[in-house]
């Protein structure tokens, strides 16, 4: 295992994750710390390919897919590395958590302005009510988050329930 790597990821997500406690407090966005982490995890893929498990570990390889889940600015980038995360899931399913696979197909269908499959992105409606983006055949949507290791939409929708949507402004520094 890479630990040198597995740091910088961690090190890059807890940056990361700074950016989306703060979205979520005070309804600001850094796109600073978004833009390099993701031009670090493009260096990153270039180097090594995807973050696997056995290359950086479990927590490691959610880093990556964490940073690359919030690289929204970066359509192509995203699909890329779900492609890449595919790819490597299909080689040994020991690579990837499936769950990560599910969550970044559906930040990039909503990103494209399409149905999900999964129901794992959600947003502020116009009422203030936190709910899911529209799902493609909704009826069988926990058949396929079951397939990847997700629980029940009714489960998932109820522990949102807890969190306080902000408005959400984008800053640059």
């Amino acid at each position: 295992m890479n630990t040198k790597l597995a740091t910088e990821l961690q090190r890059m997500a807890d940056e990361d994750q700074k950016a989306v406690r703060r979205r979520q407090q005070k309804g600001i966005v850094n796109t600073r710390i978004l833009r390099t982490n993701t031009k670090k995890i493009k260096e990153v893929i270039a180097h090594y390919g995807w973050p696997v498990i056995p290359l950086v570990g479990k927590e490691g390889s959610k880093n990556a897919w964490l940073i690359v889940q919030h690289a929204d600015d970066d359509l192509r980038f995203q699909k890329k590395c779900l492609q890449l995360m595919l790819a490597a899931y299909k080689k040994n399913p020991k690579n990837i958590t499936p769950m990560q696979i599910a969550f970044l197909t559906d930040r990039i269908r909503v990103n494209e302005k399409k149905l999900q499959k999964f129901g794992t992105q959600f947003y502020t409606n116009k009422k203030g009510v936190f709910t899911y983006w529209p799902i493609r055949d909704i009826r069988n949507v926990d058949e396929r988050r079951s397939v990847y290791g997700i629980e029940p939409l009714a489960e998932y929708i109820k522990a949102t329930k807890s969190f306080k949507p902000v408005p959400v402004k984008r800053i640059l520094k």
